[in-house]
């Protein structure tokens, strides 16, 4: 049987405390289930305490990182954050 690869995508403190409970029952499948982990946004940045740190305390391997934040914390900026990150993720998920 081929495992199932289940891709989770992490941009904040608060995405990685809601999903961490799922990441920990992917692990318990190891035989069928293969969790791979991307990081990004504010999850890389020492301003926002650098989740991506945690991430890898708690025992988790980190397959991708990807910065997509442009400064500036307005709607404009935050737009083209997204923009960003919707230009990465398709190439990450691509590999």
């Amino acid at each position: 049987m081929m495992k199932r690869k289940i891709a989770i995508v992490i941009g904040s403190r608060a995405n990685y405390a809601s999903i961490k409970s799922v990441m920990r029952e992917i692990l318990k499948y190891p035989d069928e289930l293969e969790l791979l982990l991307f990081v990004g946004a504010s999850a890389l940045l020492d301003k926002y305490g650098k989740v991506a740190d945690l991430i890898q305390r708690d025992g988790y391997r980190i397959n991708e990182k990807f910065y997509m934040l442009v400064e500036g914390e307005i709607p404009e900026t935050m737009a083209m954050s997204v923009g960003v990150g919707l230009m990465e993720l398709p190439n990450i998920l691509a590999n």
